[in-house]
């Protein structure tokens, strides 16, 4: 089976690559010349074999490969391919509008239909098969040896992150493809510095205040693909100062990558009440400071920093919090675009959980006020929400800690 997939994607790339010859022949003596159908269709039929074989490979995460070197060997030869074959195809006037055909978590009980294979990219087909020959090798079983074995291969595939001849969709479905499951951390790690690059491009370049914006959709896409990217990563991270912070290890940008996250945190204002229900800021702004906080410790070189940014967030919520609490029928917002206060609760309630995580190790001495100060909120306006009552037992189980060191607070400060 695999040299009859392997012998029809060789012969359909020579046909494509005959077809490429002749059309330069042609336009060698015609400069305004451009692609003809039967360039761009042999290319598509390049991506059809491509996809056929990535298929094979997924199936039950390539437990029927018999061997992967062929495999990778032509991988590669795809991925050196990639930037002429993609031209190629994109040069024809009329051709069918590309449409990314997202495999499932679980891309063995994908059902494959006439629908994946038209309008196909070339691009997008070898990404799929990239990512099926990473994720066979997730477990050291049958024809896999192991995440270890592909560190060769990884070399080439981390230039697809950069690429320019793969478009946004379907870069950011390759990514998410390596950190979902089936995909583990090991997985991840030997892509992070260029996944991480990736993901950091969509945010750096977008403009959160226009979300309207296509740049803005992505930029949230990006966002949360890599919050849940520094979940997989460093797990558990909550010491900032302490070592290099993961954001600034991406390739391209990293400092900028970590600039771009704190000013996300940072620079969120909810602005006036605008009127009974709703305050003057958009539910995507406010989701840029949620995901932000999330990646404080990945972002953050200096720990008062990170702290710093969730007590300026605090404050802002708790000043509209109370601004709409004054307000008759001020509980939720029924404009899905605009922030109301279940929206503010859930921010607070971020915002008071990484204070719990980052003071006990930056200023445990702060952390009595800040629990005092919860509980009078608490008893003040009553909100007895997930996030609320979560953040708030937060604060206390990290004052209780510090509580029963065993040579008492005053040591547990002072080490800290």
């Amino acid at each position: 089976l695999w040299d009859v997939l392997l012998a029809a994607l060789h012969r359909r790339l020579a046909a494509a690559e005959n077809t490429q010859q002749q059309e330069q022949q042609q336009q060698a003596g015609n400069e305004s010349a451009t692609s003809t159908p039967a360039a761009a269709e042999a290319v598509s039929d390049v991506a059809r074999a491509v996809l056929l074989l990535a298929q094979g490979v997924h199936y039950f995460r390539g437990s029927r490969v018999e061997d992967y070197a062929p495999l990778i060997t032509k991988c590669n030869n795809l991925v050196s391919l990639l930037q002429q074959l993609h031209h190629e195809q994109q040069q024809q006037v009329g051709q069918p509008q590309i449409q990314l055909q997202l495999l499932q978590q679980q891309p063995e009980e994908h059902e494959y239909t006439a629908a994946d294979f038209t309008g196909l990219s070339f691009s997008h087909a070898t990404l799929q098969l990239v990512l099926g020959i990473i994720l066979g090798h997730t477990k050291e079983v049958g024809a896999s040896k192991g995440v270890s074995a592909l560190r060769g291969p990884t070399a080439k595939w981390s230039t697809l992150f950069t690429s320019s001849s793969i478009p946004d969709t379907e870069l950011l479905g390759f990514i998410q493809g390596l950190i979902v499951p089936p995909s583990t951390a090991a997985v991840a790690e030997l892509f992070a510095p260029q996944l991480l690059g990736g993901l950091g491009r969509f945010i750096i370049n977008s403009q959160p205040a226009d979300a309207a914006a296509q740049s803005s959709v992505k930029c949230g896409q990006a966002l949360a693909m890599l919050v849940a990217a520094c979940e997989l990563l460093r797990p558990g991270v909550t010491a900032v100062g302490v070592g290099l912070p993961l954001l600034l290890t991406a390739q391209p940008g990293g400092p900028d990558l970590a600039a771009a996250v704190l000013q996300l945190a940072a620079a969120w204002v909810p602005g006036s009440t605008a009127n009974a229900t709703m305050v003057s800021c958009s539910r995507q702004q406010l989701l840029y400071c949620w995901a932000g906080l999330q990646l404080l410790p990945h972002a953050s070189v200096k720990a008062s920093q990170a702290v710093e940014v969730c007590r300026q967030v605090l404050i802002q919520c708790n000043g509209a919090l109370a601004a709409l609490s004054e307000q008759p029928g001020s509980r939720s917002s029924s404009d899905s675009s605009t922030v109301g206060t279940a929206d503010l609760l859930q921010l607070r309630g971020m915002a008071l959980t990484m204070l719990s995580q980052l003071l006990p190790a930056v200023a445990p001495v702060q952390l009595p006020a800040v629990a005092a100060d919860v509980l009078n909120w608490l008893k003040q306006y009553r909100h007895l929400d997930y996030a609320t009552v979560s953040a708030t037992a937060a604060v206390l189980e990290a004052l209780r800690v510090l509580l029963q060191h065993p040579q008492g607070f005053a040591a547990a400060t002072a080490a800290a």
